[in-house]
C-alpha cells in the first residue's frame, strides 16, 4: 500500500500498476523460497523452459504497449 501511495504521486495509474506488479514478484520469489525450505528444490529443468517460454511472449506484449 505504501508503495502504491510513493508510485501514484508521479507516476499516476502506471504507477499503481507498477507498484503492484513489483509486490507480486517480491510475492512470488517469497513464496518461493519458503517452498523450497518445506519440500526441497522444485526448479527443475523443465520449469526453466516453461518460464522462458512465457518470458517471450510477455516481453512481445511490453514492445507492443
Amino acid at each position: 500500500l505504501g508503495l502504491d501511495y510513493v508510485l501514484f504521486r508521479p507516476a499516476g495509474i502506471g504507477g499503481l500498476s507498477l507498484s503492484t506488479s513489483a509486490t507480486m514478484l517480491l510475492y512470488a520469489v517469497w513464496m518461493s523460497v519458503m517452498l523450497t525450505r518445506e519440500i526441497g528444490a522444485f526448479i527443475n529443468r523443465d520449469l526453466i523452459l516453461y518460464l522462458f517460454k512465457l518470458l517471450l511472449p510477455a516481453l512481445a506484449m511490453l514492445g507492443v504497449v
